[in-house]
């Protein structure tokens, strides 16, 4: 049967144009997964980062409650999302004595402290940079002044 010149009726698609849709659908995807991978690992580093200033100001609280000001190091295993994926937190402190001339040591000692509590995660040196992640590490600093109990 003969066509009439006025039939425009579709008949699919060429292949230029379905490589072109193939391609456009693959980049979105590509695209999507790297986003959502990247929302996954900041959602990590925000984890422990609440966590670790959590650690650093409860740290804070209790050598503020203290009399006992030295610097002091060490390893807490203190945050976990599941037991086969135990996170290592590490924490240190450091305990400055203010002195009327910060230039010298042989200053005359005002009688308060700088403490400054520093805790990393998942690796085992602070300011170690992890790749695709950064720096995992928070510090806390307070000027304590101890109190003096008056008979």
């Amino acid at each position: 049967m003969p066509r009439c010149r006025g039939d425009h009726r579709p008949r699919g698609l060429s292949l230029a144009e379905l490589l072109v849709a193939l391609g456009l659908f693959a980049m979105l995807l590509v695209t999507s997964v790297v986003l959502l991978s990247s929302l996954m690992a900041g959602n990590g580093k925000l984890t422990g980062s609440l966590v670790a200033t959590a650690y650093a100001r409860k740290k804070l609280d209790d050598i503020a409650a203290s009399t006992y000001f030295n610097d002091a190091a060490g390893v807490r295993g203190i945050y976990t999302v599941d037991d086969a994926s135990q996170t290592p937190f590490y924490y240190s402190v450091q305990c400055l004595p203010l002195r009327s001339d910060t230039s010298s040591t042989q200053g005359y000692y005002m009688g308060g402290y700088t403490v400054t509590v520093k805790v990393w995660w998942n690796n085992d040196a602070p300011g170690r940079v992890a790749p695709g992640a950064g720096l995992r590490q928070v510090a806390l600093t307070r000027f304590v002044y101890p109190r003096l109990t008056v008979p």
